[in-house]
């Protein structure tokens, strides 16, 4: 055989691998792009399984539904470049996904707020900031930022209304601004101060009553204002927390920067893991039974209804879900913009906490300001105005 076949063959193997391997690797590409997409659909979905009654697993995924969104764009780019069909299994998983997408990333532009418009601030004040170390001269920032933004009604989850011997001047301050106010202890920590969930409003309180679930550290109460003639049904709301420590935050946040170590990534990936299971599977069946118990209380409401607060779950969540259920809308996916995160702390970037509303209420411009990290929570606020 001539050097000039040899040469040829040898070509025509290479050739023949490189085929083979591309063949592989488009099948192995395309069992990824399957898996994700179906991944993608249980997650967009995971909020009509309650984790009390099935498995937790696609609680799990609904936090992880902004990276499949993401992989699954990058999958239809790949495959378009590769001029294949297959860019179609993970737009058809998007678009059979589309109210998830538009709950974690609505576009709505700013809009004209009406003068008689009422504002409505939730945040989760983190106790005040008792825990944390500032000079007392310039006494809690926090308290500075809510009178600042002048809302009509704050609802406020950990709350700590009493400290010491007697009322926290937090609280005083914000009776001389607010006359009507509601406040329920969930924690008693020693008698010393007393943790829970506010509602300060500068229109009459008539009624606030305890909705009725077992939790050690959370709650919920139903508000009733009266709100020039209009009687409207408040439901303040401190969902189960998932149950995780500062130091498994901390070390969630130092696997996000070791995953270039293989070692001690697969390490702390397997603890993660025992977290996730031990803690937030946990903590997703105690706050689906607490959603039951607020959703059939909304069910019995008529008029006008806002049901808000930390919900510790995102928007594709069983709990949202339950809580909004026929009756309620989300105002922030329908009047906010982008993909803005409420919590704040260790990269657990994700949408928690929530203001729904019913229909006979519309609303304006809900925004989470970012920019006031006084809290480990970012602050979220609406305009409203009662339909007629």
């Amino acid at each position: 055989m001539s050097r000039k076949n040899k040469r040829k063959k040898t070509r025509q193997k290479k050739v023949s691998l490189l085929l083979f391997a591309g063949k592989v690797f488009a099948s192995i590409m395309f069992l990824v792009t399957v898996f994700f997409a179906i991944l993608s659909i249980i997650s967009a979905y995971s909020d009509h399984l309650s984790p009390a009654t099935y498995s937790a697993f696609p609680s799990y995924l609904a936090f992880a539904f902004p990276l499949f969104l993401v992989i699954n764009m990058i999958l239809i780019i790949f495959w378009i470049f590769r001029k294949r069909w297959f860019f179609a299994i993970p737009l058809a998983a998007i678009l059979a996904g589309w109210p998830a997408v538009s709950a974690f990333f609505p576009v709505h532009l700013e809009q004209e707020v009406p003068e008689n418009a009422i504002k409505l601030l939730t945040y989760n004040v983190q106790h005040f900031e008792l825990y944390a170390s500032h000079k007392a001269e310039i006494g809690s920032p926090i308290l500075h930022y809510i009178l600042e933004q002048k809302a009509d009604i704050i609802c406020m989850q950990e709350y700590a209304f009493a400290y010491k011997n007697g009322k926290m001047q937090v609280h005083q301050e914000l009776k001389e601004v607010y006359p009507y106010y509601s406040s329920h202890d969930v924690i008693n920590v020693n008698n010393v101060m007393y943790n829970g969930l506010a509602v300060f409003s500068t229109y009459p309180i008539l009624d606030a009553q305890r909705i009725n679930y077992p939790s050690e550290h959370n709650g919920s109460v139903l508000v009733k204002v009266n709100v020039n003639g209009k009687i409207l049904n408040i439901i303040n709301n401190h969902l189960e927390t998932n149950r995780i420590t500062e130091k498994d935050r901390a070390e969630y946040a130092t696997i996000l920067g070791d995953l270039d170590n293989r070692n001690k990534a697969k390490e702390k990936i397997l603890r993660l893991a025992s977290i996730a299971r031990n803690r937030l599977g946990v903590a997703f069946k105690i706050r689906a039974e607490q959603a039951d118990s607020v959703a059939c209380v909304i069910d019995k409401l008529d008029g006008y209804i806002i049901a808000c607060g930390d919900f510790n779950d995102p928007p594709n969540s069983y709990s949202h879900h339950r809580i909004k259920g026929d009756k309620l809308r989300d105002a922030f996916a329908d009047s906010g913009f982008g993909m803005s995160h409420t919590y704040n702390e260790n990269k657990f970037y994700f949408r928690i906490d929530h203001i729904l509303y019913s229909p006979n209420i519309k609303v304006f411009n809900c925004k989470v300001d970012n920019q006031v990290k006084y809290s480990d929570h970012y602050p979220m606020s609406c305009y409203f105005t009662f339909e007629k």
